[in-house]
This record gives structure tokens, sequence and C-alpha cells, in this order.
């Protein structure tokens, strides 16, 4: 189960991944959270906190995504366009 110390860990991997790096492509799994991909095309990552378990990546947009790895969740860099293999499926019961 992932604590505080690595959900830090991975948001710095992740900050040093996008930070200030202009989003080209912006794919939701969940279709709750569909209707807000536009908005975070072109927009830059400005900085990556964490709150206990929970990573926030805040954008220079003004929104802020949250999200939280659950028991067996992990963030995952990989070079853009690959695809993360991976047996996990998507809830959308938390949405």
């Amino acid at each position: 189960m992932p604590e505080g110390p690595e959900i830090r860990r991975a948001a710095d991997e992740v900050a040093n991944a996008i930070v200030d790096k202009p989003l080209k492509r912006v794919e939701f799994g969940l279709p709750q959270l569909k209707r807000w991909e536009e908005a975070f095309i072109n927009s830059k990552v400005t900085s990556i906190d964490t709150y206990g378990k929970a990573m926030l990546t805040r954008f220079d947009n003004g929104l802020t995504i949250y999200s939280h790895n659950q028991l067996y969740g992990r963030w995952v860099c990989c070079p853009a366009n690959q695809v993360p293999s991976s047996t996990r499926q998507l809830l959308d019961s938390f949405v």
C-alpha cells in the first residue's frame, strides 16, 4: 500500500517529466471527466504537491487534478504515446 513518502517520490518523478511542458494530448479514462480534456490542452503543469496519499497536479489554467492511489495505485512515467502495460481497470464508482 503506497504511503506518503512513496507518493512524494512518485510526485517528484512525475514533476521532473512534465512540469513547465505544454500538454499536447489529454485523455481521461472516466466518462465523467471527458468534458474537461479540452481545458487542459496547451496548459502547463506548474507544480505537483502531495497531501498524504493524494497527489495534486496544478496547472497554469487554474485547474488542479486530484488523484489518490487508494490501496494499490501507482504512477508510471513512460515515453509519449506509449501506454504502460497493466492489468488494472478503471472504476467509476468514486466519481
